[in-house]
């Protein structure tokens, strides 16, 4: 059999393939399994009773302690908006050429700052 050269020098080894009767075979095996599981898992539960119940404190007992965990967030970032600059360009002496407007992104402001700090 001529195997195509990427398969010929990968690593991995060959998926197993079944037979279309040894398939059915492991089909049917998995299939009991998870029956078998799940009726192991309904008996337990089955089997809890309402006085083995814990409360909700009784559950965060053991995780609880004196220090607390301070998380820092970083800052949301800044709303930008657009403003329009004034620009010269000026020759090598440093006479005046020309000048445009160039549009830049600077962090907005409020309208009405609140001064009571």
């Amino acid at each position: 059999m001529k195997l195509p050269n990427w398969q010929h020098h990968s690593k991995k080894e060959a998926k197993r393939t079944l037979k279309p009767q040894a398939l059915r075979q492991a089909k049917k095996r998995r299939a009991a399994l998870k029956a078998k599981l799940l009726a192991s898992t309904v008996a337990l539960v089955g089997f809890a009773s309402p006085a083995q119940a814990v409360t909700w404190g009784e559950f965060w007992e053991p995780f609880k302690s004196d220090h607390h965990h301070h998380y820092h967030h970083a800052p949301r970032p800044r709303p930008m908006c657009e403003q329009r600059e004034y620009r010269e360009v000026r020759d090598y002496r440093g006479r005046f050429v020309e000048y445009y407007y160039e549009t830049v992104m600077v962090p907005c402001h409020r309208k009405y700052r609140d001064h009571h700090h």
